[in-house]
């Protein structure tokens, strides 16, 4: 992994290739499940920035349960 920053509900990530791709977006897909549980009414945002770089997020926007993605390459 390049880098990874963590802020309260959001995660940047930057990957190098795919299999970085999938392990982290997994890993951190995981930790955002578990923290979207707590109120219960956010669902996961997955932003891809560039072809190395996603954001992932809690989002009202989003249904609890659910996991929405944006491409913005």
């Amino acid at each position: 992994m390049i880098a990874g920053v963590q802020v309260e509900d959001r995660i940047e990530v930057a990957v190098e290739n795919r299999h970085e791709m999938d392990v982290q977006l997994e890993s951190n897909v995981a930790l955002l499940v578990d923290r979207a549980a707590l109120p219960g009414d956010r669902g996961i945002l997955i932003t891809r920035n560039s072809i190395h770089e996603f954001t992932l997020s809690l989002s009202l926007d989003v249904p609890y349960g659910e996991i929405r993605e944006i491409d913005r390459r």
